[in-house]
């Protein structure tokens, strides 16, 4: 099954057990195949612009704690504006400051 987790759905997106997901039946036989037990997709936005997801997998089943849902948001946000900043032509040296 998968579903939204966090405010209004505008968090991350779940797929605690892959094994008995029934949303993708095709990827959760190959992804419990290739190890993975549990999919978590992370939205890259800014505001209303929407630029990506980032997908996390991991080989157990199982929602994600607290700390583990903070740190997939706060990664999800550094890949935007990465992302943006080097669609923008920053330098890649750049980026952290």
């Amino acid at each position: 099954m998968y579903r939204r987790v966090g405010e209004h759905g505008a968090g991350a997106g779940a797929g605690p057990d892959q094994s008995t997901a029934d949303r993708w039946p095709a990827f959760g036989a190959l992804g419990v195949a290739a190890g993975v037990r549990s999919a978590f997709a992370f939205p890259l936005h800014l505001g209303a612009i929407r630029i990506g997801v980032l997908v996390l997998y991991r080989d157990r089943p199982g929602e994600l704690d607290g700390d583990e849902l903070a740190y997939g948001l706060v990664f999800a946000d550094l890949a935007t504006w990465v992302i943006l900043g080097l669609q923008s032509g920053a330098p890649v040296d750049g980026l952290h400051d």
